[in-house]
């Protein structure tokens, strides 16, 4: 079963089939335009347990079963869930609904845990051993998830927001963090980065977590008292909005403000943030200061842009280092779009690898390692 976007479908399936190492993955039927029951010749789940699992944001389902639902009878979903749910187990119903049940999906899950709970098998919402997974549309798909990272999992792709932690300054920081786990980033290799299109600072974030070095770029403001947890902060302004330097001063004792003009990358500063476009006279002044050993780049540009971006950025990265890029979809063409991308820096990078990660939306994200 793939859950995805049907535009990123076709990828998908790609990916699956590289990894799996299984061909040819063919769509068995779509039950809407989010999730597909997918066919291959070969059994994949114990290669799953084995070797996949910790390469993909994915759960397997055992024991998957086509049901003929009627709305009207929900409740004897419950016999058939009882029937799959080992005995013992803590767990937990999902449900995902794409017809009218007449009632919301929190109902809906209440109404089927209620009926099979017992001693044997006590609801936990929290930490399940099991989850059950219930997805209903002209007929029901039942299955059950042992992975010991599903609740990670399916909470991330059925509801989204609970895996946001609230310390987190946005959204985009899962995203970077499941590419670091995905594309097998080794952040050891990594002393200093340079993030551009980093505000709020998600990302930037990540990477002083890490405990390495951070250039922002990005002509709006991060969250600097958020950053500052990290060590010294020190902000580059231009001329023209150098009433800005008393105002961010205040915001925390670590924070340094100084002119553009000035650029300097200073032993002993966690970040420094240079709040302008990353043009070419901003690349010259880091170049002068610094090299980096990976790039991140997650601008709201479209593919061509943000191609040209990249490839303009490069000159910035030591060889070998590492470039993560966000790709924005928009249009329907993707498979277009990201060859398009990946012929055009293919030239500068290897080990290209593409990957729509759970918490993308409208885009796909991209690695690659400098020649």
């Amino acid at each position: 079963m793939l859950m995805s976007d049907s535009r990123f479908r076709e990828l998908a399936i790609g990916e699956l089939e590289r990894i799996t190492e299984c061909r040819p993955i063919r769509t068995l039927s779509i039950l809407d335009k989010y999730i597909s029951i997918l066919e291959t010749d070969t059994d994949i789940l114990e290669r799953y347990n084995r070797d996949i699992k910790d390469n993909i944001f994915s759960y397997a389902l055992v024991s998957l079963i086509d049901h003929d639902f009627d709305a009207d009878r929900i409740s004897d979903l419950s016999e058939i869930v009882k029937g799959v749910l080992p005995k013992g187990k803590r767990f937990r119903i999902f449900v995902k609904n794409f017809v009218d049940i007449g009632m919301t999906q929190r109902e809906a899950e209440i109404s089927i845990g209620v009926k099979i709970e017992s001693a044997n098998n006590p609801v936990d919402l929290v930490n399940p051993e099991v989850a059950v997974v219930v997805i209903l549309s002209d007929r029901a798909m039942i299955g059950v998830s042992y992975d010991e990272n599903q609740n990670y999992a399916i909470t991330s792709i059925l509801h989204p927001k609970n895996t946001e932690r609230r310390s987190q300054i946005n959204r985009s920081e899962v995203k970077l963090a499941e590419a670091i786990a995905y594309f097998r980033i080794d952040t050891d290799r990594i002393s200093r980065c340079i993030d551009v299109g980093a505000a709020p600072g998600g990302w930037s974030d990540i990477m002083l977590r890490y405990g390495k070095s951070v250039i922002a770029i990005d002509s709006a403001m991060l969250d600097y008292k958020a950053l500052c947890r990290y060590g010294n902060v020190m902000v580059y302004v231009p001329s023209e909005e150098a009433g800005l330097e008393g105002l961010v001063s205040r915001i925390d004792s670590n924070i340094g403000v100084e002119r553009i003009e000035n650029l300097k990358v200073p032993d002993g500063v966690m970040l420094i943030h240079i709040k302008s476009n990353a043009d070419e006279g901003i690349i010259r002044r880091i170049l002068k200061e610094t090299k980096a050993d990976a790039l991140l780049v997650d601008y709201n540009l479209t593919p061509p842009e943000s191609t040209k971006l990249v490839l303009n950025l490069s000159e910035l990265l030591s060889s070998n280092g590492i470039l993560v890029f966000t790709i924005k979809i928009n249009n329907r063409n993707v498979n277009y779009t990201v060859n398009m991308a990946i012929d055009a820096i293919s030239s500068i990078y290897r080990d290209i690898r593409v990957r729509k990660l759970v918490h993308n939306r409208r885009e796909v994200t991209l690695f690659g390692i400098k020649r």
